[in-house]
This record gives C-alpha cells, sequence and structure tokens, in this order.
C-alpha cells in the first residue's frame, strides 16, 4: 500500500467523512482505491500522475489540472449551473503531485462519475496514440446516463458530448504518465488494461525541486553487423505501474501543510451552441 497516498486520503477522510475509516475500513481487498473513491462522493477528488520525465513540469501540472477543472465545469455549467465552483490545491509538498479538487456537496455526482469512470479510463487508454472514437462516444453517453442528463433536449446532449470527448481527448495528450486511485464502477468496454497507479520512489522528490533527468548509459562498442532489411517491429506500450510502499524513512508533509497549498485553475469557456433539433443523437 501507498503510506503517502493512504496517509493523505484518510486525513481528508477525517475531515470531511471520518466515517469511511471506521474500525476495518482497512480491510477492504483495494483500501486506498476504496477510501478514494468514496470521497468523491464527499466533495473530493484526489488525481495524481507520474512527471519525472517531462520538461516544464510546473506548467504541465496546472495544465493537466486545469483540463479536469473544464471536464467538471463543463458538465456542472450545464446540468448544475448554482453548483459549479471549484478549487484545487497541492495535498502536500512532494512529488508525483497529487492535486485535491472540492466541489460543493450537491455537485459531488459530477466527481463521483470522473472517479468511477474518466479517471480510469484516461490512466488505462494513455498507451495509445489516439483514443478509439467509438470509445470516448460510449464513455460520454455513460458519464452522462449517470448523471441522467440523457434526457436533454438532443441537440444541448449533442454539444455536450462533443465538447466532453474534446477534453478527454486533450488530457489524453498531456505529456505525463496518468494515474488512477480508482478502478471502472462498472465494465463499459469488452477489454479495459487495470488503471496504472503509483509508481515506487527511489526517492523523495518535493514540489520546489525539479526532477532529476535520467543518465543516458553509457554506449558500448559492438562489431558491425550485417545490414537486414526487414519489417519495423511495433514498439510495445509502457506497462503499468504497479502501486506499491512508499520507503518508510522517508519524510512526510507536516499535518499543517496539508491541502494548504492552492493551486489556481481556470474554468471560462464559452457556452455551447445548440445544433440544429434535426440533428440526431450520435
Amino acid at each position: 500500500m501507498n503510506k503517502r497516498a493512504e496517509r493523505i486520503l484518510v486525513k481528508l477522510a477525517q475531515q470531511h467523512a471520518p466515517h469511511l475509516i471506521a474500525p476495518g475500513w482497512d480491510q477492504h481487498p483495494d483500501p486506498v482505491k476504496s477510501l478514494a473513491r468514496g470521497l468523491s462522493e464527499y466533495h473530493h477528488l484526489v488525481i495524481t500522475s507520474n512527471i519525472e520525465q517531462v520538461e516544464q513540469w510546473e506548467q504541465v501540472i496546472e495544465q493537466w489540472a486545469n483540463a479536469y477543472a473544464r471536464f467538471f465545469n463543463l458538465l456542472a455549467q450545464m446540468l448544475l449551473p448554482n453548483y459549479a465552483a471549484l478549487n484545487a490545491s497541492y495535498a502536500d509538498d512532494h512529488l508525483p503531485p497529487m492535486i485535491v479538487f472540492r466541489c460543493q456537496r450537491q455537485a459531488s455526482v459530477i466527481f463521483e462519475v470522473m472517479s468511477g469512470y474518466v479517471i480510469p479510463f484516461v490512466a488505462s487508454r494513455q498507451t495509445l496514440s489516439q483514443a478509439p472514437e467509438a470509445d470516448l462516444r460510449v464513455l460520454m453517453d455513460v458519464v452522462l446516463e449517470s448523471l441522467a442528463a440523457d434526457d436533454l433536449p438532443l441537440p444541448t446532449y449533442n454539444v455536450l458530448k462533443s465538447d466532453g470527448i474534446a477534453l478527454l481527448q486533450a488530457l489524453l495528450n498531456l505529456p505525463i504518465q496518468h494515474i488512477s486511485f480508482t478502478d471502472f464502477d462498472r465494465r463499459i468496454f469488452a477489454e479495459v488494461p487495470k488503471p496504472p497507479t503509483l509508481p515506487k520512489r527511489s526517492e523523495q522528490l518535493t514540489i520546489a525541486g525539479t526532477p532529476p533527468k535520467p543518465n543516458a548509459p553509457e554506449a558500448i562498442p559492438t562489431p558491425p553487423q550485417p545490414i537486414i532489411t526487414q519489417e519495423p517491429t511495433p514498439t510495445p506500450p509502457p506497462q503499468p505501474y504497479v502501486l506499491e510502499e512508499i520507503e518508510d524513512d522517508q519524510p512526510t508533509t507536516p499535518t499543517e501543510r496539508l491541502f494548504v497549498r492552492p493551486l489556481a485553475i481556470t474554468t471560462a469557456r464559452t457556452p455551447p451552441v445548440p445544433e440544429p433539433p434535426f440533428r440526431k443523437r450520435e
């Protein structure tokens, strides 16, 4: 179990949903995932990603957080406009970054579909250069159905769906390793890889620090080989990370510094323009 992730989620539960950590909660087969999913029902959504190989990672973190914020805003402005307020903060001082989103209680249902469908989808499909359009459409249909938005007027539904697909593709295009704390609430695709989870850290990095670049391996001379013409071999996708325990001797962020560093998010967008009424649902 990842001690850092567990501590952050437990602290959030202590403050906002203590019943989620009642005695025996950690006997769940995957308590971190269960707790993260439970917190989404209480207006808190925690996201994380691996950015070790990313240059200008501070800007990428902002792009990543804002992409999720815009997806929330897309749904909230259309379905719950009176409860679209959203804020974000760093969970602690360390890397990989963990961001905590907070919404109003009435909008928790949006966090639930993001936790139960959107984040696992992005984490599991990121190894593809382009997510299949059909999968994105299925995902948005499930999201909108879960939010009881499938009875919207067809023009509004189609625009909401199209905008959501565009935001999901933008998330997939970010140069980071998406990590999911949660699995799908239910199976919606024939085959979906298990979402990547937190990588094991060889050393503790801080938000104020810069992730080290890996050293290039020393070149080893090899004798000349005969040139053989053949079809190129496809590069296999990266293997999912496995949730492993961070070393116990690493420093932890003091409790009073948890969730206190704000992260600026921008959710402004142009209201959707309805499509012609004769347009069929896609």
